[in-house]
């Protein structure tokens, strides 16, 4: 519109658009501590010109648009690295306490058991015959029997936890599947008219993120403004405004395994599938680490039970018999290892009487050559294709489970390290600076003022038509 009153309607259109910038500096300033906030910016584009007497005048600005500022290959470099950092840091938790369990310098421990197990066989070397030897000798094997159950039963207890936190964690998964498809949904109705939903973009990221917390994840976002979410196999998490959930189920060990159902009621087996974030870091600790340093003490358990009681079995006991064993475990066959652990103790006939051990080989008085041969078993080499003794062996385990777990938490400050760099550069490309949007406010402000002195000028023209 020409004349006077378009130089209102511009002055107009100004300080409305430096008032909408002063609310979206506000809007940003105000939440500049909000997690996962991505700046807004008022998007500012010239009116369209008219034709005044030939010229093309314009005719001020338009706020176009709101819309907050992005970096998707940044955001998925962060829900990269949340996953990577969650799984390995859970790692690095269960492998410290797996490194406690077997960390001896801080109390009694297998290498102790062993030690006073082997001295009181050498104590009956010297004094076949004496039953305080024998009752000390028993007393040593009970508790070296009881450091194998309380070593097995604390890992067991660790795999427990883990798979206790894996049901939470699918729990707090599908929850926010349900999130991000709800948000979806709000997110392309309201761009769908030509608005901006830049608030509920940073909400679905934070989301995101805290998603790739609990499990690793691959997404893209649709020209609808919605994103879609996999998981690996092609498993779809969120389709639009749908979403698909995990369930779990008990294997034959017991333990749960994680599966997908999609929005169509398809159920697939995905334990394999999930490597980051948290459940990730918790399947590994349940069936990897834990398992193997049970394997381990298994093997040391039977491979020393074994041994022990065919030494044993040649001696001849202060009752004359042969063939007695000393120690038992409940396992079904000759070649099975597993759960000998758990369930090493004294024989029957041990317990019942002391008299049962075998410290002789002839069944004479004073003859101790079978307790010899069996303090002997302490330096024999019975591990590892006959290159380790048993000592050896278990101090294997000992500093097999502090280098892992010094590798897990290096591993974890790595990830974490990474992530917070790739975070970094996301909150100084999109996050909220202070200072510069109190040089935006003062830059609003002064183009606000400068319009308002539009009308004062207007004023004084006017006054000179009306004073003709």
């Amino acid at each position: 519109m020409p004349g006077i009153h378009g130089i209102l309607q511009t002055a107009s259109r100004t300080m409305w658009a430096s008032q909408t910038g002063v609310e979206v500096s506000s809007h940003n300033i105000a939440n500049i501590n909000t997690p996962g906030y991505s700046r807004q910016q008022a998007q500012f584009d010239p009116s369209m010109a008219i034709n005044v007497r030939g010229l093309m005048i314009g005719t001020g600005v338009d706020v176009t648009n709101i819309r907050s500022v992005q970096d998707r290959f940044l955001s998925y470099q962060i829900f990269a690295g949340q996953s990577t950092f969650s799984q390995a840091d859970t790692r690095a938790q269960g492998m410290s306490q797996i490194e406690e369990i077997f960390n001896e310098a801080a109390g009694y421990g297998l290498t102790q058991a062993f030690s006073e197990f082997f001295s009181a066989l050498h104590d009956l070397g010297n004094m076949p015959d004496g039953e305080s030897e024998r009752i000390t000798l028993v007393g040593a094997a009970e508790n070296l029997t009881t450091q194998f159950h309380q070593a097995d039963e604390r890992l067991r207890q660790m795999q427990k936890s883990a798979d206790q936190s894996i049901g939470i964690s699918v729990g707090q998964v599908n929850s926010l599947l349900n999130d991000i498809a709800s948000l979806n949904k709000k997110i392309a109705e309201i761009e769908s008219g030509g608005q901006s939903a830049s608030d509920l973009r940073s909400q679905r990221t934070t989301i995101m993120q805290e998603l790739a917390g609990f499990v690793d994840f691959s997404s893209y976002e649709t020209d609808n403004g919605m994103v879609n979410i996999t998981l690996a196999g092609g498993y779809s998490l969120v389709e639009g405004a749908k979403a698909g959930s995990l369930t779990t189920e008990r294997n034959d060990d017991g333990f749960l395994d994680v599966f997908f159902e999609s929005s169509t009621g398809r159920r697939s087996n995905v334990t394999d599938k999930i490597e980051g974030g948290s459940i990730g870091g918790d399947l590994q600790t349940r069936d990897v680490d834990c398992q193997d340093f049970i394997d381990k003490l298994d093997e040391l358990a039977y491979t020393f039970l074994n041994e022990f009681n065919n030494v044993h079995n040649q001696g001849t006991n202060l009752n004359g018999n042969t063939g007695v064993d000393f120690f038992w475990h409940d396992v079904t066959g000759g070649t099975v290892i597993e759960g000998s652990a758990r369930t090493i103790r004294l024989s029957a006939a041990i317990q019942a009487d002391t008299d049962n051990i075998a410290a002789s080989l002839t069944g004479e008085p004073g003859d101790n050559q079978n307790a010899l041969a069996l303090a002997q078993l302490e330096s024999a080499k019975i591990f590892n294709g006959g290159t380790w003794t048993i000592l050896e062996y278990n101090n294997s385990i000992i500093a097999n489970a502090g280098s892992r777990a010094q590798s897990a938490t290096r591993a974890a400050d790595q990830a974490n390290t990474a992530l917070g760099q790739v975070e970094g550069m996301r909150e100084s490309l999109v996050g909220v600076s202070y200072e510069d949007e109190m040089a935006s406010l003062m830059e609003f402000q002064s183009t606000y003022q400068a319009a308002a002195r539009v009308f004062n000028v207007v004023q004084d023209m006017l006054d000179t038509l009306y004073s003709i």
